[in-house]
């Protein structure tokens, strides 16, 4: 439910850009980002004598997320105004089992993190994305070591907006100074 956001791949990685310029009263609540899914062969898997392994992947977000609320006065404009977004992280492993279609999941983990959190404030604000971004640590056992592991990595953006605001991932509908998100291989650790 992107509700104005696109996503685009470009040869250095997705983009994530566009507007969302509100003004009505519901509060509306918008999502964009992706989920990468990677693989561990069992032959890959380095040893653990207790069968207990450390995922700790990363991703690189780069860009700027630009958000405002209109004008508020208790008297004359006293409708809620709000900007709000969140930056959603997820890691989850799993495996499937002897032939199944449903997969075993060995651990979940996830991570919110506040971007922008204007509320009836009349004023813009940016924040400038991190570059570096640690994914939740995960520590898992694994049902069955002769399987391989699939880990994915959910990167989400979720939006919320009531009354005269905005929220903008680029300043053109297109992926020019968008926000950019990179994913990357990491080692699995033994504990």
């Amino acid at each position: 439910n992107d509700g104005g956001l696109q996503r685009q791949f470009e040869s250095d990685g997705l983009h994530l850009f566009g507007n969302i310029n509100y003004g009505g009263d519901p509060l509306i609540h918008r999502n964009i980002g992706a989920i990468a899914t990677f693989i561990l062969d069992p032959s890959r898997l380095p040893s653990s004598a207790n069968n207990r392994w450390r995922s700790r992947p990363w991703v690189e977000l780069f860009g700027r997320i630009d958000g405002w609320t209109g004008f508020y006065d208790s008297i004359w404009a006293a409708d809620d105004k709000w900007a709000k977004c969140h930056l959603f992280l997820r890691q989850t492993a799993l495996q499937f089992l002897n032939n199944s279609s449903v997969p075993t999941i060995l651990g979940s983990n996830t991570e919110l993190r506040t971007l922008i959190n204007e509320e009836n404030k009349s004023r813009a604000v940016h924040v400038d994305l991190p570059g570096f971004v640690p994914m939740p640590l995960l520590e898992m056992a694994l049902a069955d070591k002769r399987q391989q592991i699939i880990v994915d990595l959910e990167v989400r953006l979720d939006i919320e907006m009531e009354g005269d605001s905005y929220i903008g991932l680029s300043p053109q509908p297109n992926p020019f100074q968008s926000v950019l998100l990179r994913h990357f291989q990491w080692p699995i650790e033994p504990i």
